[in-house]
């Protein structure tokens, strides 16, 4: 084999080389890209819940003050009652 030919191969096979490698990493780069677009979707998909449950527990918050303030405003009524009955 002549010097020439014997470059040539070589330079043929690191130029393999890499094309092999660009091509290795352009998959995982694609891999990657997937695995942040099913994790965006996760984050999307628990932001919604969280906002979902953040309103109920608004709500129920908002329950939870009116029937203590009721149940106060009934004892306050008991007490009186109670009071009259001893006068």
């Amino acid at each position: 084999m002549s010097s020439t030919s014997w470059q040539d191969s070589t330079a043929s096979f690191d130029q393999e080389q890499q094309l092999q490698k660009i091509a290795a990493l352009e998959k995982a780069s694609l891999e990657r890209l997937d695995k942040i677009n099913l994790l965006q979707a996760r984050v999307d998909a628990l932001e919604q819940d969280n906002s979902v449950l953040q309103e109920k527990s608004h709500k129920l918050q908002k329950k939870t003050k009116a029937l203590a303030k009721e149940k106060k405003g009934n004892h306050f009524s008991l007490e009186l009652v109670v009071v009259v009955v001893f006068l």
